[in-house]
C-alpha cells in the first residue's frame, strides 16, 4: 500500500500494520507517480491533512494510468467542490472528519471490501 503523507499519525500507522497493510510512505507526488508506474500496489491512502500537494490533482494523475486502484483519502476538511469531485472518482473513498477508530473497521467497511482492500 502506498501512503501519501509527510507525517502520519503513529496510531493510524499502527492500525494499518495491525490489519496487515504493509506501507510505503512517500510525500512527493512525483516520487509517488514514479513508484506507482514501477510497482504494483493494492491501494493508496492519502492523508490530506499532512499533504503538501493538491489531492484532487494527484488522484486525477493516478487515474490516468491506474484507473482501478483503490484510493482512500483521509481529510478532516475539504472545500465542497474538491470533496464532490473526489467522491465522484471511481474506486475512491473520502473519509471526512474521520477518527482513527474508523480505520479499525477497514476490513468490515462495505465500500473498502468492494474495492478489495481487505
Amino acid at each position: 500500500m502506498l501512503v501519501m503523507t509527510s507525517t502520519m499519525n503513529p496510531m493510524t500507522q499502527e492500525i494499518l500494520n495491525r490489519v496487515g497493510m504493509r506501507q510505503i510512505h512517500i510525500n512527493s507526488t512525483m516520487d509517488a507517480l514514479r513508484q506507482l508506474r514501477r510497482t504494483r500496489f493494492n491501494a493508496i491512502i492519502v492523508d490530506r491533512e499532512h499533504a503538501s500537494f493538491d489531492v484532487l490533482e494527484f488522484v486525477l494523475n493516478v487515474r490516468d494510468f491506474e484507473p482501478s486502484i483503490p484510493i482512500v483519502i483521509l481529510a478532516e476538511s475539504l472545500d465542497a467542490v474538491s470533496a464532490q469531485a473526489l467522491e465522484n472518482q471511481p474506486q475512491t473513498l473520502l473519509l471526512e472528519k474521520w477518527d482513527v477508530s474508523e480505520l479499525l473497521g477497514l476490513q468490515e467497511n462495505e465500500h473498502l471490501r468492494a474495492m478489495q482492500l481487505s
